[in-house]
């Protein structure tokens, strides 16, 4: 392998590392492959100019140092080994951090609130309510079935539509609850959800 093809893996495999990190920890609309690339080269530079700013200088070599050729080849490998080192570490703390950020629609809240955008970051309305709302909630079923219970799990978007309720129990027509025994209620798409109500206390 040529030093310039180990060049440009060393530049953009932390990027594609990750890249990787976001999209399996934060759950995003469909993105085309050429997309995924973008993202990925975006956070490949960020990190090789975030090492640089680290290490002082440039840890890519572009041509072979004065000397022995095995010296500069070793040379090489001790400079690359730390490089690899640093851009992993940022990399997987980048993807972490855009992940919370996602997660957490912190970035998007923020500029919300000085009217930059009203767009959330995360992937449906749906998600929205379940992570900001910290409440108990009545589930209404197009057949006319009641439950309630504290909402632990929930899919990401309305399309898949399924719950897991904690302290569950199904409601009476007369409003009488009649407690679920044990870990709770798992709804899935196929209980068709009419409404969901958020309320105070259980």
């Amino acid at each position: 392998m040529t030093y310039q093809a180990i060049q440009i893996l060393l530049i953009l495999l932390p990027g594609f590392f990750c890249a990787r990190i976001v999209g399996a920890l934060t759950a995003r609309s469909q993105v085309t492959d050429f997309d995924k690339i973008i993202e990925a080269l975006f956070y490949s530079f960020f990190v090789y100019f975030f090492c640089v700013a680290i290490m002082g200088a440039s840890p890519i070599l572009i041509e072979p140092r004065t000397g022995s050729y095995w010296n500069a080849i070793e040379f090489d490998l001790q400079s690359a080994r730390k490089f690899i080192i640093w851009a992993f570490i940022t990399s997987a703390l980048l993807g972490l951090a855009v992940s919370f950020l996602g997660a957490n629609d912190l970035l998007t809240r923020f500029l919300r609130k000085i009217r930059v955008t009203k767009r959330s970051s995360r992937i449906s309305v749906w998600s929205d309510a379940f992570h900001d709302i910290d409440q108990f909630v009545i589930v209404e079923f197009t057949d006319g079935r009641r439950a309630r219970g504290w909402p632990r799990l929930f899919s990401d978007t309305p399309d898949e539509a399924s719950l897991f309720l904690e302290k569950a129990a199904w409601i009476l027509d007369d409003g009488t609850p009649v407690d679920i025994r044990g870990a709770g209620l798992l709804i899935t798409k196929n209980m068709a959800i009419q409404t969901v109500s958020f309320v105070n206390g259980q």
